[in-house]
């Protein structure tokens, strides 16, 4: 999970997350509702395809069959998708990830995945892990389960958060680009 307000740098996180899963032989699936950075890895070695608006889970399922070996989901607005066509694929995703060879990375508005009660935002956020950018409020760490001190909250420089690992954090900054 990678959760920010606007302008925080989620979509750049992103990026960067997705070139690095790339590096390590990871094939990806990229799906951008809006506009997005991601959407310029299309044809890149290793991303197997970029669906963009409202993908149905049949667009998402005939990427994965492609994939012949680790890959994984990388969303960016993901809270737009929580009722779209494609969720339930992201579902499948997260079942399929505690095996090894899936995954699903989504970033998203933090206040709109903390109010969601239902659906694969829902059972991303069970990992307890990803990246809190620029939390305004010791309530957004709810997204990862974590209470941050109010030390560690507030106005921050674009891509400046919290790395949260099963419930413990310490402060990051993600670079300003793709590594």
């Amino acid at each position: 999970m990678v959760g920010g307000p606007a302008r925080s740098g989620r979509s750049t996180a992103l990026l960067t997350v997705a070139c690095s899963l790339l590096d390590g032989g990871t094939e990806l699936v990229i799906v951008t509702p809006r506009q997005s950075p991601l959407r310029a890895m299309a044809g890149t070695p290793g991303v197997l395809g970029v669906l963009t608006g409202n993908p149905t889970e049949q667009d998402v399922y005939a990427l994965l069959d492609q994939a012949l070996g680790p890959v994984a989901v990388v969303v960016d607005d993901g809270e737009l998708l929580t009722d779209a066509p494609c969720a339930a694929a992201f579902e499948a995703v997260l079942r399929e990830g505690r095996d090894g060879q899936r995954a699903l990375v989504v970033g998203g508005t933090t206040g709109e995945m903390v109010n969601g009660y239902r659906g694969y935002i829902v059972e991303a956020r069970k990992t307890k892990s990803g990246l809190l950018l620029s939390p305004e409020h010791p309530m957004e760490g709810e997204l990862l389960g974590i209470k941050p001190p109010r030390s560690a909250v507030g106005p921050m420089p674009k891509g400046r958060g919290l790395l949260v690992l099963r419930g413990s954090y310490l402060p990051v900054q993600v670079p300003l680009g793709p590594t």
